[in-house]
């Protein structure tokens, strides 16, 4: 959404993550606008990133936990989610 939204002339003024019934919600607010954001910023938010690091534990959790699930043929995907960890524990250090 944030990558297609920003193809569209749209920048994001506002992110807020809730929590809700075992839940994550992600809200944002786009305005008219441009701004570069990076893969990491299309991936997690760029305000997110900064503010919510519950969020970001819980992503790398659940890619973990689908890693671990998932059937060594398909080579693509376990690297893909491999690379998606080290990026969200780098954020959280």
């Amino acid at each position: 959404l944030r990558k297609e939204m920003s193809k569209l002339g749209y920048k994001i003024v506002e992110e807020k993550v809730i929590y809700e019934k075992k839940i994550y919600y992600v809200i944002i607010r786009f305005t008219k606008g441009h701004q570069k954001y990076y893969f990491m910023d299309y991936y997690l938010g760029p305000m997110v990133r900064k503010n919510n690091n519950d969020y970001v534990n819980y992503l790398s959790t659940t890619k973990q936990e689908i890693l671990n699930r998932l059937p060594k043929k398909y080579i693509f995907q376990y690297i893909k989610n491999k690379f998606l960890i080290y990026l969200l524990k780098k954020e959280l250090s």
